[in-house]
């Protein structure tokens, strides 16, 4: 497939990054003779080195070793930004992939749409609001490069900061009205990284992080990104499901005030960033869920109060 070239963006995880080169260079992968660039985001824990044995051994792989870190969300803007092949693939050196349903990729991308949606675990099938924050997601789609317009571009760099430059791409697909197709069987799967702060790992000294960057969190990025819909209707839509962990808009009105820090700015914010009726559903629920929300967990149903005071009332029988 000459249409489609590979960058990989990695930082300072040389076995996962390593087990992710295999995968895509493997005798058997689909992947494997496709134009592969590496943007090592200044790895000092031989990942560098790991790299640069697959680059002399591949022709179609060039490392490039950023001189300083530019975070992650930088290093995904400049792979965009770097691709010239009709269609680009940008992937993370921390997730699990299955290239076994590679055919329909190429089925689908034979009828040239603006992207193919390859990851699955958030239903994007479902409905706008659902497909978006899959999109989220960053190896969750392959893009049509003619999308990375200088615009775009504009777009996720300033977007650089709300942790999710890839859905100003995301958007362009979506703002073209045309309806992206979506394997029935994911090629990605994303592996959580706890404690992996994606915005500010690899800063050197995280006090001298601006505090925005610093205390962003993933709710109020994803917020700042829907406005680059240009449909209203999927702007409100995407508003009343922006949360992580797919929970009610009640609950997470409560827990987004408590995820920032400076109540009352936070709470501004939430309102300011809402589109649509949420605006309204945010001002009037968030004060009283940050005082009382339920959720369910594996164990049973929770209370929180004040954000932050979490107790068990009800467990489950089998627990």
């Amino acid at each position: 497939m000459n249409k489609l070239e590979l960058f990989l963006i990695t930082y300072n995880r040389k076995d996962k990054c390593k087990k992710t080169l295999e995968t895509i260079l493997a005798d058997n992968s689909p992947l494997k003779g496709l134009p592969l660039t590496v943007l090592d985001n200044a790895s000092t824990d031989g990942s560098s080195e790991v790299i640069e044995t697959f680059a002399k051994k591949f022709a179609n792989v060039t490392h490039i070793r950023h001189p300083k870190n530019i975070g992650g969300n930088a290093n995904i803007t400049r792979a965009y930004e770097m691709a010239t092949a009709p269609y680009v693939w940008v992937v993370c050196d921390d997730d699990e992939y299955d290239l076994t349903n590679w055919h329909e990729l190429e089925l689908a991308l034979k009828k040239n749409p603006p992207a193919v949606v390859v990851a699955n675990y958030n239903a994007p099938e479902k409905g706008i609001q659902y497909l978006f924050k899959q999109l989220s997601f960053v190896p969750a789609a392959i893009y049509r490069t003619d999308l990375i317009t200088a615009d775009v571009l504009m777009n996720m760099y300033f977007n650089i900061s709300n942790m999710f430059p890839q859905l100003a791409v995301a958007a362009a697909a979506i703002n073209t009205g045309e309806k992206l197709p979506i394997l029935q069987k994911p090629l990605v799967t994303m592996k959580l990284n706890p404690g992996n702060d994606s915005y500010v790992r690899g800063a050197k000294k995280v006090n001298q992080v601006h505090p925005l960057l610093k205390n962003m969190f993933w709710a109020k990025g994803y917020l700042s990104s829907i406005p680059m819909l240009q449909s209203p209707a999927y702007r409100q839509k995407c508003s009343f499901f922006a949360n992580a962990e797919n929970e009610n808009f009640y609950n997470f009105c409560g827990r987004y005030l408590a995820n920032g820090k400076g109540l009352f700015y936070i709470y501004a914010t939430g309102i300011h960033l809402s589109c649509g009726w949420a605006k309204l559903a945010f001002a009037l629920l968030a004060p009283v869920a940050y005082c009382c929300s339920f959720f369910k967990d594996e164990k049973g149903l929770n209370i929180r109060l004040l954000g932050h005071i979490k107790t068990r009332i009800w467990k489950f029988k089998n627990n």
